[in-house]
């Protein structure tokens, strides 16, 4: 930067090296909170059209609002039979896989990812929420 210029630019650059870390964190983690304030922009127009519930009544109506959450079921990981010839030994028998899963495995719980902000919004467009 050529030194007639650099005065006008001053603030900036004083703003750039005191938040380099920070600035330049979004390229090494590219991690936003984007999601948390769209929610909370569409809390805040609830809020106007709520007329009345706190901030935190709407946030926990829009939060825990049935049938909007996106849901990821567990699947379940499927062995291959083992291909054997002739008669089954006892230890083959016992072995639960021949008779599908374990009883007492463990399943993956349900993931929730929350409701995606799309849904949200054609709802209170449409006034379900």
């Amino acid at each position: 930067m050529t030194p007639e210029v650099r005065d006008a630019f001053s603030d900036l650059i004083r703003a750039f090296t005191n938040w380099q870390p920070q600035i330049l964190g979004y390229f090494d983690r590219p991690v936003t909170n984007a999601y948390t304030e769209s929610l909370n922009s569409l809390i805040r127009v609830m809020c106007r059209l709520g007329r009345g519930y706190s901030f935190e009544a709407l946030r926990a109506k829009i939060l825990f609002t049935e049938g909007v959450h996106s849901k990821i079921k567990p699947k379940f990981l499927r062995q291959p039979a083992e291909q054997t010839f002739g008669y089954a030994t006892m230890e083959m028998i016992g072995r639960a896989s021949m008779f599908g899963r374990d009883q007492h495995e463990e399943v993956e719980p349900e993931k929730n990812y929350g409701a995606d902000i799309s849904t949200l919004t054609r709802l209170i467009e449409e006034g379900r929420l």
